[in-house]
């Protein structure tokens, strides 16, 4: 009697457990049609496991999977979007390396596509940075001579705007090959543009770039227009010379009423890299 008792609890133990098999089995087969991975969901914890993270985790493994393109954080792309990157040199600073893009077209003057900056660099801006002689006097523009030498004035004139915009990034212990990007804002696109071209590619400030596959150059834009705040004024045979400053308004009153008062033929705004923790403390505690 014993013998036939024990015999029928072993007999309903194999039962309950064949049970539990055929319900995490069960799991399983929903699982099937989202991936493979859903057979761990099956494992002997009852069927409450098995409708947990096994079978829904199994189904976004398997989106992806088939998606196929993940990008370096997981996102997905358009592998025939992507082309390979030209890097140029490491600035002194080991903080940026400008970047010309193989599916893109050449750059047709002295900037480039792209940069990469360093995990342990930041960017500081400067802005509306002029050509002005750094001596802090409203009245200190370079010069535009008015006896034939008008480009060699505006060359100087982009000279000493860059020379300006490299001395702020030197608090910062940045230098050119630090520049990631510069806005050029000129009284006339036609002319300024192979001028900041020209000075861009002097051996003072960037070189001559002899690759556009090993660039040097930051990226840039250039926007026209006539508006600029400073001394400048403009006659209608295109002779750019220095006005009078009206303390009344701020601007700059031209010798005649048929003269248009362009204030000043270049600004430049850059964006520049420099490591962290450099610069210009921050004015803790006082009060504004």
């Amino acid at each position: 009697m014993r013998i036939g008792l024990l015999s029928l609890l072993l007999l309903l133990g194999i039962t309950l457990v064949c049970a539990g098999g055929n319900q995490g089995s069960s799991g399983n087969q929903g699982s099937s049609g989202r991936g493979s991975s859903g057979n761990q969901g099956s494992g002997n914890q009852g069927s409450s496991g098995n409708q947990g993270s096994g079978n829904q985790g199994s189904g976004s493994g398997g989106g992806s999977g088939s998606g196929g393109n993940q990008g370096p954080r997981g996102d997905v792309v358009d592998r025939e979007a992507i082309g390979e990157p030209y890097y140029g040199k490491i600035s002194k600073s080991g903080c940026l390396s400008i970047i010309n893009w193989s599916n893109q077209p050449p750059p047709t003057g002295t900037w480039s596509n792209g940069h990469v900056v360093a995990p342990h660099c930041e960017y500081g801006p400067t802005a509306a940075v002029r050509g002005w002689n750094s001596t802090n006097a409203f009245s200190a523009q370079t010069p535009i001579p008015l006896n034939g030498s008008q480009t060699e004035g505006l060359k100087e004139r982009v000279r000493e705007a860059l020379r300006n915009a490299k001395r702020i990034a030197r608090h910062y212990g940045a230098d050119y090959d630090d520049f990631a990007r510069t806005q050029f804002a000129v009284y006339d696109i036609s002319i300024m543009r192979p001028i900041v071209n020209a000075i861009q590619a002097e051996p003072e400030f960037w070189g001559v770039q002899a690759d556009y596959r090993d660039p040097k150059y930051p990226n840039r834009g250039i926007i026209g227009h006539r508006d600029f705040n400073g001394l400048d004024c403009l006659t209608p045979a295109g002779v750019i010379y220095r006005g009078v400053n009206n303390p009344a308004t701020g601007q700059v009153d031209c010798a005649s009423a048929a003269d248009f008062a362009v204030g000043d033929v270049v600004e430049i705004d850059v964006l520049f890299v420099h490591r962290r923790g450099y610069g210009p403390d921050f004015p803790r505690g006082r009060n504004w």
